[in-house]
């Protein structure tokens, strides 16, 4: 998201994280809402529960994560942003990353279009190109520099990649 707004695009939400509870309903999310946003780029938390409406045309882009690395990026979260520890052994990591690689099939199918699918370490790796890839998707003229640079930014102010979750959790829990 962050990439998008950089690029020029309108998006919902507010940085760091842009969530928007009206796309994170734990349900299916409002026709009329969602209809209304006019090329707007919105942020979708689990889509296999936050059913988008199937009338409204759309593009998808899923930043895919290795399921480990997000498993323990999730954990982090809930300690860090919820106070609650589950556990950051290999067990519970694993456990999780397999749920995760479920999840990931039928969120994917929920989304009603075939996304662009970016793996969260080539955009780490590659922002430049990963900018021109998304542009071209999305099929409007966008400030890929900005958007690669917003990349580089992240990785320099928040160390290995395995770290930018932390950092962004930091940013999303002080405000």
């Amino acid at each position: 998201m962050q990439m998008l707004r950089a690029g020029g695009v309108r998006c919902v939400g507010k940085p760091p994280a842009f969530e928007d509870m009206r796309s994170a309903p734990h349900g299916p999310i409002e026709d009329r809402w969602f209809a209304k946003l006019g090329g707007r780029a919105v942020k979708v938390l689990e889509p296999a529960l936050n059913r988008i409406p199937a009338r409204v045309p759309r593009r998808a882009i899923w930043l895919d994560r290795d399921p480990e690395d997000q498993a323990r990026s999730y954990l982090r979260f809930l300690r860090v942003v919820h106070g609650v520890a589950l556990g950051n052994d290999g067990a519970t990591i694993g456990k999780l990353a397999r749920s995760l690689v479920r999840d990931r099939k039928r969120s994917i199918a929920c989304l009603g279009v075939t996304p662009l699918i970016v793996p969260f370490e080539r955009m780490l790796a590659q922002p430049a190109a990963v900018a021109e890839e998304i542009s071209a998707f999305a099929g409007l003229d966008l400030d890929r520099a900005a958007m690669a640079a917003v990349v580089g930014h992240r990785a320099q102010a928040h160390g290995p990649y395995a770290e930018l979750g932390a950092g962004l959790i930091e940013e999303t829990a002080q405000g």
